[in-house]
């Protein structure tokens, strides 16, 4: 396969966060089409989603994330869905924001410390894009 070449009209996006639970599918949307996938790469442990809902994230390892994908410009909504297997387990984060031509942002992805709530509207990450 022939690298991906730079579009001098598109927006380079580096997605990034210093700590994914490795449980966790991590999908990323731009104006509600598939930008990136990153797949659990471990099974959730036992004892990582309690009896109600929430997620444990210190009873799973986790690994840093960077990728770097290339995205047209003009204003783009970015959504960013934690996953275990096909289930939500969280409130998809989103950002709506301007692209200008030949831009390079950051999408930084932090997972907090602990959720506040349970189950698919559970608040276990916040996204930020610089």
């Amino acid at each position: 396969t022939q690298p991906q070449t730079q579009n001098p009209k598109s927006v380079r996006l580096l997605i990034t966060s210093g700590s994914v639970p490795e449980p966790l599918t991590i999908a990323v949307t731009v104006d509600n089409e598939p930008l990136f996938n990153r797949n659990a790469t471990k099974p959730a442990p036992f004892g990582f989603e309690s009896l109600d809902g929430r997620i444990r994230l210190q009873s799973a390892p986790a690994v840093s994330l960077l990728d770097e994908r290339q995205i047209l410009p003009g204003k783009r909504k970015v959504e960013v869905t934690a996953l275990i297997g096909s289930r939500r387990v969280a409130k998809a984060q989103e950002i709506t924001a301007r692209f200008d031509e030949g831009d390079y942002r950051v999408l930084q992805i932090e997972f907090l410390p602990e959720s506040s709530g349970s189950g698919p509207d559970s608040k276990l990450f916040k996204i930020t894009l610089k």
